[in-house]
């Protein structure tokens, strides 16, 4: 009915010139799908990082510490110092 009387006004008109106008939001849901899934990656990454830092910690710690003294221990094994003075001492448990 509203068609018939806004035939004689086109302005008023309701016209849709998209065929299939569902099919052109399809790039928003797949843009906000990609942006759950890192948001959602993001906060599982977070909580794994604080749950496991009793353990992620010292193993970091070793890493940094052993980047950082390698090329130490190799310049010193190039000047002829021993490297039984640079290696750490055996830890004995007892019995």
């Amino acid at each position: 009915m509203d068609y018939i009387h806004a035939k004689g006004q086109t302005r008023y008109a309701l016209v849709i010139s998209d065929p299939r106008p569902v099919g052109s939001i399809g790039g928003l849901w797949s843009s906000a799908g990609q942006a759950a899934t890192i948001g959602i990656f993001r906060l599982l990454f977070g909580a794994f990082l604080y749950f496991g830092r009793t353990i992620l910690l010292p193993i970091l710690i070793a890493a940094v510490v052993s980047l950082t003294l390698a090329p130490l221990i190799r310049a010193a094994e190039k000047r002829g110092i021993s490297p039984w003075i640079t290696a750490p001492e055996e830890v004995k448990l007892p019995d």
